[in-house]
């Protein structure tokens, strides 16, 4: 102030304005550069993430050959329908931001393969995700879901989804029909119990689904012939099935941190098995 004051003399009424803590100027300033500099050069990525947004500036929606788009790590909490201009986006990162729903039009994005959406506040995506026939991964670890919409069943493409830290008290059944998932992490959530149904994902590598309440596993995990890692750890189980011993293709197995009072004889199968945590036996 004083050095205003010495510029401008004493006589001239000085008032500063502070804006909002919330809002970052240069962030705002910085996207729209980046919007331009992608519109110019007619690119097809555009990364707006750690900016401090709050909101999106309109111009991004005429991208409309965009096809990845970055915003995590911003303070958005909202997704403005307008982006649904972007019907060439492959790819749509908005995690850790402070989203408490998603808009149902991200359904109608046909070529999206992969979208992130982790570590928000959402207590529910809609059903209209289940649209997204082309969707690869879908990624929707910390947030507050306590159950998937039906609709989940028509990924047909989908091959990876995380739901790590959630709240899901149920397996989600829509997930069984999904044939090309390779990829399944439940773990952290408040499951009891696994369906039968869960032996159809036959092309499952990666099945995790430790830290919940389970105390029993299906005999059908058996089925998941190209299972590579499996961790059961951090729940209650006292015994896992002797169908284990079929998962040949099993390279590391977690077992530790539940109540077990032995390991299944068939384990001494696993030829390719090259970790296997468990604690002392009780």
């Amino acid at each position: 102030m004083n050095i205003l004051k010495a510029l401008f003399g004493s006589g001239t009424k000085i008032e500063t304005i502070t804006l909002p803590s919330e809002i970052n100027p240069n962030g705002m300033l910085e996207a729209q550069k980046r919007i331009e500099k992608v519109h110019c050069e007619q690119a097809i990525q555009l990364d707006l993430s750690r900016l401090d947004l709050t909101s999106v500036p309109e111009s991004l929606g005429q991208l409309t050959a965009l096809q990845e788009l970055d915003l995590h790590s911003n303070q958005l909490t909202r997704v403005p329908e307008w982006l649904g201009r972007l019907t060439t986006l492959k790819k749509l990162c908005l995690s850790s931001n402070r989203l408490t729903n998603l808009p149902d039009f991200l359904g109608r994005l046909p070529s999206l393969i992969e979208i992130d959406v982790s570590n928000n506040q959402l207590a529910s995506v809609p059903e209209s995700l289940g649209e997204l026939m082309s969707l690869q991964e879908l990624k929707l670890s910390i947030n507050r879901l306590t159950s998937l919409p039906t609709s989940f069943g028509g990924l047909l493409a989908l091959q990876k989804i995380n739901l790590f830290r959630n709240q899901l008290t149920r397996f989600p059944e829509s997930l069984v029909q999904l044939k090309t998932l390779k990829t399944l992490i439940l773990s952290v959530n408040e499951l009891t119990s696994l369906p039968e149904s869960l032996g159809q994902l036959t092309s499952l590598e990666v099945l995790e689904i430790s830290d919940n309440q389970l105390t029993s596993v299906p005999e059908s995990l058996g089925r998941l012939l190209a299972l590579r890692k499996l961790s059961l750890a951090a729940n209650r189980l006292t015994s896992v099935p002797q169908s284990l011993g079929q998962l040949t293709a099993l390279r590391e197995l977690y077992l530790f941190n539940n109540r077990l009072k032995s390991l299944p004889e068939s384990l001494r199968l696993l030829s390719k098995l090259k970790t296997l945590k468990v604690d002392q036996l009780v």
